[in-house]
């Protein structure tokens, strides 16, 4: 299981709808600063994804997933994934906390593919279709001990936005889970 960032809308901005696999609410503040944000026309060279989490917590390779697409009542929904790889660039990072953020962005062999799907959501929101973009999270632990709490934080920085907007905060991914599932949301990290 993973944290979920989900914004849905028209026109990708002011209306969100945010989940982790229970229920999870979107700041409030971010909403009016993503209210230009729109994935079908932001520049993929600076759409960075930043994931927040305890010092303890890692993020496994292909964690953090984003899915971009379409959803429409008449037509089958639309949507594409992509895996996004860690980087170095710590730009516009002075809006969040620093220790324990990794930032992630969509590798460079993928920007044709995500350029291509623009458009294609562009065409089907002209057909009445709403876009739904998503941001997944997966965490594992580099501790024996399974924590009993396990807040993780994501956020969004975009050409429409300054710095990192927030889309989940300090959501707990065990919140609710029995032991099984807690050691499956948070299974040890690979050495």
């Amino acid at each position: 299981m993973a944290i979920l960032a989900k914004i849905l809308s028209g026109t990708f901005g002011l209306i969100a709808v945010i989940g982790l696999t229970a229920c999870a609410n979107i700041p409030i503040t971010s909403m009016y600063k993503l209210r230009n944000f729109n994935p079908t026309t932001t520049d993929v060279n600076q759409l960075r994804f930043a994931v927040h989490a305890p010092d303890d917590i890692g993020i496994p390779k292909n964690g953090v997933q984003l899915l971009l697409g379409t959803e429409h009542r008449e037509r089958p929904n639309l949507q594409e994934s992509f895996y996004l790889e860690a980087t170095n660039d710590r730009t516009a990072l002075t809006n969040i906390e620093n220790n324990g953020v990794q930032i992630f962005q969509i590798a460079a062999n993928d920007f044709a593919r995500f350029k291509r799907l623009q458009k294609t959501i562009s065409i089907e929101k002209a057909r009445g279709a709403d876009g739904v973009m998503e941001v997944k999270a997966e965490v594992c632990r580099m501790t024996l001990e399974l924590p009993s709490y396990i807040p993780v934080s994501t956020y969004v920085n975009a050409s429409e936005t300054t710095g990192y907007v927030a889309l989940l905060l300090n959501v707990d991914v065990l919140s609710g889970a029995d032991l099984k599932t807690r050691l499956e949301i948070a299974p040890e990290c690979a050495r």
